[in-house]
């Protein structure tokens, strides 16, 4: 008993350093991407069993994670010192180079609604494409709820670069960050989208006016002053109000 109580003082982290990720589901996708070469042959569906996994990892394996968790580490604008005793200096150096870089949701994508399922579903594919494939943990991490789909996105754009660069954007406005310009055409693209579906909507609801009614139609426009979409709209309304509106009133 007393070398299992050596042991654990010896090599275990204290728990009170794994509280900032072991509840927290961005953080712990964030500590599994760093672990990631440990765990492909792992597969986490949803939350908890991620938050589980991860958290045991590091209570017992922290010599693991000191030897590998640097080849993963974004590179990121805003540096600090390591500074502490072995089994504790680097899991603070990543907690606090994660918070202190990380996306922040009020400033960088207010625009993003986490309700809203059409829109995270469509991030989600456009972060996965073919040509981005930023999506972290494929294949191991498999979210099981909307919450959970739009926390893996906020922690995949968290390990993208924030460090500007006058390589990175487009042909006349370049120093971007790879963060910066893929939340930059990230936007642009959604507004392209909704442009385009409103657009469709629109189209949808074209009405043909019989060839035969042409003349009539022309004829009511001239005698009334409207245009044709007001004409045929104000036709709606009033057969509305006397085949369905007075019926239910009756």
């Amino acid at each position: 008993f007393n070398q299992i109580i050596d042991y654990k003082i010896h090599n275990l982290p204290p728990e009170d350093y794994l509280k900032w990720f072991k509840s927290d589901l961005r953080s712990s996708i964030f500590i599994a991407y760093l672990l990631s070469d440990w765990l492909q042959s792992d597969a986490y569906v949803g939350r908890e069993e991620l938050l589980n996994g991860v958290t045991d990892f590091i209570r017992y394996n922290i010599h693991l994670f000191i030897v590998s968790y640097s080849k993963k580490m974004p590179l990121y604008s805003r540096q600090i010192n390591q500074i502490g005793e072995w089994k504790t200096v680097d899991i603070l150096f990543v907690k606090s180079m994660y918070f202190k870089n990380r996306l922040d949701h009020e400033n960088d994508i207010d625009w993003i609604d986490p309700t809203n399922d059409r829109q995270i579903s469509w991030i989600y594919r456009y972060l996965d494409s073919e040509e981005r494939q930023y999506i972290l943990l494929k294949g191991v991490f498999f979210p099981q709820s909307l919450e959970e789909k739009f926390e893996l996105i906020l922690a995949s754009l968290d390990v993208l670069s924030n460090v500007e660069s006058r390589h990175i954007g487009t042909k006349k406005h370049k120093g971007y960050s790879l963060r910066g310009y893929t939340l930059f055409s990230m936007k642009k693209a959604w507004d392209g989208q909704k442009s385009y579906e409103a657009k469709n909507e629109v189209d949808e609801w074209k009405v043909k006016v019989y060839k035969k009614n042409h003349a009539k139609l022309k004829a009511l426009i001239a005698f009334s002053d409207f245009t044709d979409n007001q004409m045929i709209n104000n036709s709606i309304e009033q057969m509305y109000d006397q085949l369905i509106k007075d019926d239910t009133n009756d």
